[in-house]
């Protein structure tokens, strides 16, 4: 366990970490929880519980823990390839560009 002064030296502590896929906040204050979980630079931040996957959220790290996504519909479109098929019928007559 770590000690530390306050928020700020907590975020700081918490984001000079060369990974970054989970993290957790415990506080009754849940404005405050927040706040502090936009400032956290991890994959998931869990406020007053452990960190879990959930298949109905998106999961994934940032910095050297990973890249992309895993679950949900995010995690899925991390694994296909969308393609784009026009076409187009009297072409010179109703194309148009907006």
């Amino acid at each position: 366990m770590t000690v530390v002064e306050n928020e700020d030296e907590a975020i700081r502590l918490a984001n000079s970490s060369k990974y970054g896929l989970g993290a957790s906040i415990w506080t009754k204050n849940l404005e405050k929880a927040e706040k502090l979980s936009r400032l956290i630079e991890s994959g998931i931040v869990s406020v007053n519980n452990v960190v879990i996957s959930d298949p109905r959220v998106p999961f994934g790290g940032v910095k050297q823990s990973g890249f992309g996504r895993e679950l949900s519909r995010y995690g899925m479109l991390e694994f296909v390839n969308v393609k784009s098929v026009r076409f187009y019928d009297q072409l010179v007559l109703h194309h148009r560009v907006e």
